[in-house]
């Protein structure tokens, strides 16, 4: 009878050619371990897991458990490098304090103008008049409360504007702001002041700045196309589909198509990319057909395989490249390229090569929503049709042939089939980032989708081809018809009971544990990967059963909220229309928060401070120093912007990032960890 290890053997050796889907799995795990580790990382760890794993060679013929282990660690060390040589690339002096209002100098990279009639400038080269008292970063973004329609990237400007240090998480465990402004490049964000003044009417020279500008003169010219035809909220939605812009999406359409689960329609992704090189190749090989003579005499499929490549890239370059359309591109791009070379092309195997590009070339972007939806639901979707394909191929083995009617239901049930599957693989990520969770999405998805698919986005491909010559108006105009179908679905969806519901964020190890299993599930194909059903159950239990905090603290301690008895929230000190109480509604899952006098008969204060009395614990609210050490000696918890020598309550000083207070037996306390680059801070 045959061992364990045996068994591990057989199986690992039956699945080996399915051993490369794992690399990004490991890759995954070096870039996790960089970014969860807590300080600055040791620089030898990545390099100490790549020499782990280089002697996976000597056992490349015999014991292949050991050999799957070793490449694991060679895997997660190149990802652990590659996310330290993204560091260095983006490395720059960031501010940790606030600045005064500063006269300001800068070369505009990017101009955003959002639906409210703000804009937004990414200025890079920045100096200050006079210079400064310490180093600033060298690309910062300011909100400017008007539009300047005259400014333009390229423009040497001058302005006078503060300057604040990258936004911390708002609270234990969300959104990390600083890191993903850092690695946009960012080193700062801030306000400026009109007026404007540019320095420099020539702009200067560079493919990003000319690519900026061409994106602002395509979104122009779009818009006079189509503004005369239909209302600002379908132009902003066909800009956006085309240019990759959504700040002009106005809030409530961005809201019915969240609620409606239609949301991933306004960011170009796969689906965008893979439409469009669709009808790139349907519409290069019909018009190299109609030549007399050409499909007889050249390889015309392969002249259109190329053509898919080079227009694909062209509609990549002009959206800004999104991480969802990267990895759509690449597998396209894989699959044109083999029938160039005339090979066969595997969906898994290049979703896979797609990702190790992906990760070795952006790591941060692994960290992000876009990245964890766009791959985990092509992969459901290419592991469905890999269990449909053999399904059919033994059919087909026995004699069975399909008739019309069930061809018709084969195809309406896969496309029912791949809605669901795709929304449920995605839904664990959206409840983590954005705390939604939709009920009609696969209602919305089978409505909107053949619109979508079949009407705007090959009416936006005709009408990029056709714009050089004058003749984009038809298109753009069925386009608009599509969006403005599209919303109507969206809106009257949104409009139904419960279409959306707000949920708290669950722990990150529970996400962590959903995607394995679903990875283990997807990308294993014997019977063994069945266990992957029994992972994501664990890891799904905690988005059902997650604790929320009994109190949350801002990183200066201003703003307070305190948990009700009924599960609501009251914000006991500070604002509740601010940037950040929203942030902590949707991390919550509430739709609003109580007024502070629901504590009136627990809350008292006076001149020195504040006591709240909550769940038989004394929490103090000192305003004095000398209020700290009477509250030390009485209170269970301290909640202060000043340090205080304490040891028998639990402190929350002057915190430089946000806090939770979890109340039991004892108090729990949590820190949020906002990313930090390493050793580039300066005060």
């Amino acid at each position: 009878m045959r061992d364990w290890k045996q068994n591990l053997e057989i199986w690992l050796l039956e699945e080996q050619s399915r051993w490369l889907l794992w690399v990004p799995i490991a890759m995954a795990c070096g870039i996790i371990t960089y970014f969860a580790w807590v300080g600055p990382p040791p620089d030898y760890l990545g390099a100490a897991l790549i020499a782990a794993g280089a002697p996976t060679w000597v056992f490349w013929k015999r014991m292949p458990w050991v050999r799957g282990l070793l490449l694991v660690f060679f895997f997660a060390g190149v990802g652990f490098v590659a996310t330290q040589w993204q560091m260095q690339r983006f490395q720059q002096s960031l501010i940790s304090r606030p600045s005064a209002v500063l006269p300001l100098f800068g070369t505009i990279q990017e101009v955003i103008n959002d639906e409210s009639g703000k804009q937004k400038l990414v200025l890079g080269d920045v100096e200050v008049e006079g210079g400064s008292r310490y180093p600033l970063p060298n690309t910062i973004r300011l909100s400017l409360k008007k539009i300047n329609a005259h400014l333009l990237a390229g423009q040497r400007v001058k302005l006078r504007g503060g300057l604040f240090p990258l936004p911390p998480p708002a609270l234990p465990g969300g959104f990390d702001f600083t890191r993903h402004f850092y690695f946009k490049g960012i080193g700062a964000v801030g306000f400026g002041l009109n007026p404007v003044e540019i320095l420099s009417t020539e702009n200067e020279q560079n493919w990003q700045i000319d690519l900026a500008n061409f994106r602002v003169q395509l979104g122009k010219k779009i818009a006079a196309v189509m503004r005369p035809h239909f209302s600002q909220a379908t132009v902003a939605i066909s800009t956006a589909l085309i240019t990759g812009e959504r700040a002009g999406i106005p809030e409530e359409t961005k809201e019915a198509m969240r609620a409606a689960g239609l949301a991933h329609m306004l960011a170009i992704s796969g689906l965008h990319l893979g439409l469009v090189c669709g009808v790139f190749f349907i519409l290069l090989r019909y018009i190299f057909v109609l030549i007399p003579g050409a499909a007889l005499r050249f390889p015309v499929k392969k002249w259109a395989a190329l053509g898919c490549v080079l227009g694909g890239f062209a509609y990549l370059t002009i959206a800004g490249f999104p991480v969802s359309a990267q990895r759509a591109y690449a597998m396209v791009a894989l699959v044109f390229i083999a029938i160039m070379l005339e090979r066969q092309v595997l969906p898994m195997r290049s979703l896979a090569l797609a990702a190790i590009l992906v990760l070795f070339i952006a790591p941060s972007s692994l960290m992000g929503p876009s990245f964890q939806l766009s791959f985990s639901a092509t992969m459901s979707i290419i592991a469905l049709y890999e269990v449909w394909r053999r399904k059919r191929a033994e059919r087909e083995i026995k004699g069975g042939h399909y008739g019309w009617s069930q061809k018709l239901m084969i195809y309406l049930g896969g496309v029912l089939a791949t809605t669901f599957v795709a929304s449920a693989i995605t839904s664990p990520y959206a409840v983590y980032h954005f705390n939604q969770f939709t009920n009609y999405h696969l209602l919305a998805n089978m409505a909107a989708s053949p619109i979508f698919s079949f009407i705007v986005m090959p009416a936006a491909v005709g009408g990029m081809l056709t714009m050089p010559f004058g003749w984009e108006a038809p298109f753009l105009w069925l386009m608009g018809q599509g969006v403005e179908w599209v919303a109507a679905i969206a809106t009257a969806i949104a409009a139904l009971p419960d279409a959306m519901i707000h949920v708290p964020t669950p722990p990150l190890w529970a996400l962590v544990v959903v995607s394995l299993g679903a990875c283990w599930l997807c990308l294993w194909q014997q019977r063994i990967r069945h266990l992957g059903w029994l992972v994501i159950l664990i890891g799904l239990v905690p988005f059902f059963t997650v604790r929320l905090p009994d109190i949350l603290i801002s990183e200066k301690a201003e703003q307070v909220a305190v948990k009700l008895e009924s599960g609501g929230y009251a914000m006991l000190r500070g604002s509740v229309r601010n940037f950040k109480a929203g942030l902590w509604q949707e991390a919550l899952g509430i739709e609003e928060f109580a007024k502070a006098d629901t504590f009136k008969e627990s809350y008292r204060c006076d001149g020195f401070g504040c006591i709240l009395d909550y769940k038989g614990k004394q929490i103090a609210f000192p305003k004095r120093r000398i209020a700290a050490i009477e509250d030390c000696e009485s209170a269970d918890a301290m909640i202060t912007s000043f340090y205080v020598d304490c040891e028998s309550a639990v402190v929350v000083e002057r915190p430089k990032q946000a806090t939770s207070l979890t109340i039991d037996r004892e108090i729990t306390l949590r820190q949020a960890r906002a990313f930090t680059a390493r050793l580039s801070a300066q005060d």
